[in-house]
């Protein structure tokens, strides 16, 4: 994350990162670590009430995993909370099923991999993004359809009503 920043502050030299997170202390390690102005950064534990009026400061979301086998049955919850606030997201690849529903939507970019031409591309791809009057409305009917907590019991009421259906 800190790598695709340093990319996004070279093209928008006014560009600031904030990193919400439980784990305040490592991230502080990692920024230490990651050669980036820590007046560009601020990492921030804060309570789940008070994330809309962070994420209503940014414009972009970023949403970056280790891919992996446990990854792929994923969906970062983080991904609804920046769509639902109207921000597009760069995800990457192998994470969930992110890639079909960020890439196909229209709501975001995905990364193929983690290198400096990749970072680039999906800045190119934010900037068409951000170019688009109905992106926030566009964001937000994807977290809508996709990622409501209505349709999250629906579909699980669904596989539960199919799981007593099932001879034991």
């Amino acid at each position: 994350m800190f790598k695709f920043f340093r990319s996004a502050g070279e093209r928008f030299p006014g560009a600031r990162l904030i990193v919400l997170t439980r784990e305040r202390e490592a991230a502080l390690r990692s920024l230490r670590g990651s050669g980036l102005s820590a007046e560009r950064v601020t990492v921030a534990s804060v309570e789940p009430a008070e994330v809309p009026g962070w994420l209503s400061q940014a414009h972009a979301g970023l949403a970056f995993y280790r891919p992996g086998f446990s990854r792929r049955g994923t969906c970062p919850t983080k991904i609804g909370e920046y769509l639902a606030m109207g921000l597009p997201v760069v995800v990457n690849r192998g994470v969930g099923d992110v890639e079909d529903l960020i890439g196909a939507s229209g709501a975001g970019v995905v990364l193929p991999e983690c290198s400096p031409a990749a970072y680039d591309r999906a800045l190119d791809g934010l900037e068409r993004l951000w170019a688009d009057p109905a992106l926030p409305a566009r964001c937000r009917q994807v977290a809508e359809s996709i990622c409501s907590l209505a349709l999250g019991v629906e579909r699980y009421g669904a596989i539960y009503r199919r799981l007593e259906q099932v001879p034991t």
